[in-house]
């Protein structure tokens, strides 16, 4: 077996900002590429970039190629076709193994939607669904067993700025377990850019799953024991949900998922607006709306009594924590048409 190790370079921003974020599986936190990477192996990862093909290369021996000579270096793209990522093998031999599970999204923050790349169903375990890339959150966090620094990254992503960067860790529920992901995004050098290029590595080898915590587990306690009432964080300045905490309420045609309308009745949305607007206007950090209305798959509606509190906040992110208790169902007419 050849010798040698695995180096994950984000280029997820422009060449002078890229970064090391893994080496031989073990995560590093946005590490230089000069003092990673041999001097005569460094022009290798722009050229892969700029390229996007494989590149093998038998450098001249010297004293800086400590683990080889043998270079390959691969592309990590992501769904936009742009290049998120070189891998970059050094060693005395060429690898015979696969390399190390590391794939390219994107996530945009005005509709709050990943949209994945074909090789990230395949690197990170993940059942795919057949003609569909694009996921919302409250999607994507199903399969999320821990994330202890999510409020973090939905605050950074709901209130960009130029050139922001988040980096960090989460346990993801795959088909044949648990796997344990170094992510990182990055957006653009704009105002407001909410666009964002991402990276997720598989670093499970080197850093096991974190066990669920405390208040995960006592929230899927409490919806045990209330099986009517379901939980989700919420911003509310774009009126959009964000996660669900607990299960999802059952059956409900969520926006982003089949088409774009909004999942309650248009009267219902206008007055969660209205309280919500009340609400922060007289500065209670709580709010309750009865008889809301959620579009259901097949027709008709879910009825629901929602309760709001607001989680204390900076800058512009507002995210409030809403139960929802289910208290019937309703029949009457939709106004809106489906539509994309």
């Amino acid at each position: 077996m050849a010798g040698g190790r695995w180096t994950v370079v984000e280029t997820l921003g422009a060449q002078n900002t890229w970064s090391v974020l893994a080496i031989d599986g073990r995560p590093t936190e946005w590490k230089s590429i000069a003092r990673s990477l041999p001097t005569s192996a460094l022009p290798l990862v722009a050229v892969v970039h700029e390229r996007g093909e494989t590149v093998e290369r038998r450098l001249p021996p010297s004293r800086q190629l400590k683990d080889g000579n043998c270079v390959r270096a691969i592309p990590i793209p992501g769904p936009d076709g742009v290049v998120h990522a070189v891998l970059i093998w050094v060693g005395d031999d060429f690898p015979t193994a696969a390399p190390p599970a590391v794939a390219g999204f994107s996530y945009s923050s005005t509709s709050r939607t990943l949209e994945l790349s074909d090789d990230l169903y395949a690197q990170l375990d993940l059942p795919k669904v057949a003609n569909r890339s694009r996921w919302t959150g409250p999607e994507a966090f199903r399969r999320v067993e821990r994330f202890d620094s999510a409020l973090e990254l939905i605050s950074m992503t709901i209130d960009p700025t130029p050139n922001d960067r988040w980096l960090g860790q989460l346990s993801l529920r795959a088909e044949t377990g648990t796997r344990r992901l170094t992510l990182a995004f990055r957006n653009g050098d704009t105002p407001n850019d909410v666009a964002w290029r991402c990276l997720a590595i598989d670093v499970s080898e080197t850093t096991p799953p974190d066990s669920v915590t405390v208040e995960t587990a006592a929230l899927a306690a409490l919806s045990a024991r209330n099986p009517s009432t379901y939980i989700a964080l919420v911003d509310i300045a774009h009126t959009r949900l964000i996660r669900w905490v607990t299960d999802p309420v059952p059956g409900i045609l969520w926006k982003g998922i089949a088409d774009e309308r909004e999942s309650a009745h248009p009267d219902d949305v206008a007055r969660v607006r209205a309280t919500t607007r009340d609400a922060l206007a007289s500065g209670n950090t709580t709010a309750r709306v009865t008889g809301l209305r959620l579009r259901r798959k097949g027709g008709g509606w879910t009825v629901v009594d929602a309760t709001g509190s607001l989680l204390p906040h900076t800058g512009k992110a507002m995210l409030v924590l809403v139960e929802y208790t289910v208290v019937g169902s309703s029949d009457e007419p939709d106004p809106v048409p489906p539509h994309s």
